[in-house]
């Protein structure tokens, strides 16, 4: 989990080894963020609160992050 305060820039990352066609991020079953291994809020808000995966493509198939509650 990760606590941020109103106000406050909210930023999330991964990893990944290999070479990747896509990153998808997720709050819930909400697409929030553009194909970039960085997703992030300049001033986060109680709107921006929830559960966010990253959905990772590559050629040899998709796989998703485990999920950090904001």
């Amino acid at each position: 989990a990760q606590t941020v305060c109103s106000g406050a820039a909210l930023n999330l990352s991964v990893v990944v080894s290999g070479t990747v066609s896509s990153y998808q991020w997720r709050r819930g079953t909400t697409n929030v963020g553009t194909s970039s291994p960085t997703f992030s809020v300049a001033s986060a808000s109680a709107a921006d609160a929830g559960s966010y995966t990253v959905i990772i493509t590559s050629s040899c198939g998709q796989i998703t992050s485990s999920a950090v509650n904001v």
